[in-house]
């Protein structure tokens, strides 16, 4: 009769285990979905954000000529404030992302992408252009590794969507 009850009461202790980890096993199982479904809507909204930006529009060389490089002086402030925005974006996406995400390298390169366009910017302000070309290639090769890591990321390029 005791080895009954004994063996009763190990049945039900190993069952609540397993009830248990289970459950804590389904928890993180729908923690980890809830967590790459922040994460790809943030990179989505960033996706998006640079779309419609305006100072990443590709500018053809040839068809620049001097109202073009006047008009381009005149926006040059304007394109540096957007650079200033799109770092901001790209700082208020990482802790969206989730621990160990694929997608921390390539939105740490974006940040790099934009200091080095508002450090080659101060010290040669007549080409900054020419930076703004830089910087939609670079964060347009981010955006193709984004979404090589997470298939559910936005396919949109830099300056695309502006117009």
């Amino acid at each position: 009769m005791l080895d009954s009850v004994l063996t009763e009461g190990i049945t039900a202790t190993i069952g609540a285990l397993v009830g248990a980890l289970a459950a804590v096993l389904i928890a993180s199982l729908g923690n980890r979905g809830r967590l790459r479904r922040i994460e790809t809507a943030a990179l989505n909204e960033l996706m998006l954000d640079l779309s419609f930006r305006r100072a990443l529009v590709v500018v053809d060389p040839h068809r620049l000529n001097d109202d073009v490089f006047v008009a381009l002086a005149d926006d040059r402030q304007r394109a540096v404030q957007s650079v200033l925005d799109i770092r901001t974006e790209i700082k208020e996406t990482r802790p969206r992302l989730r621990v160990q995400s694929v997608a921390f390298e390539p939105v740490a390169r974006m940040t790099a992408a934009c200091n080095r366009f508002l450090e080659s910017e101060s010290h040669d302000p007549q080409s900054y252009w020419i930076g703004l070309e830089k910087l939609r290639a670079e964060l347009h090769d981010q955006t193709l590794a984004l979404r090589a890591g997470n298939e559910n990321v936005l396919d949109l390029e830099p300056g695309t969507s502006a117009f």
